[in-house]
């Protein structure tokens, strides 16, 4: 079975996407034990604050938290 079949078998089959147009490049390295998240945003996203950006980074940080926390210990 390829990777991304196994990805696709994860998702909910009917889950609405909340964040059309957002493209997600995730990159799991377990040599480097480093993981690299990167989004590019369609144009019909705001022009983000600062404290947009400080929301995002804090609420970013949890949320990869919360994923994560399972490996650990």
């Amino acid at each position: 079975m390829k990777l991304n079949e196994l990805l696709n078998e994860k998702y909910d089959k009917e889950h609405t996407c909340l964040t059309p147009g957002t493209m997600y490049h995730i990159k799991i390295n377990d040599e480097d034990k480093e993981i690299k998240i990167k989004l590019n945003l369609p144009d019909s996203v705001k022009e983000l604050s600062e404290k947009d950006s400080v929301d995002i980074e804090s609420s970013l940080h949890y949320a990869i938290e919360k994923v994560l926390a399972k490996y650990y210990f």
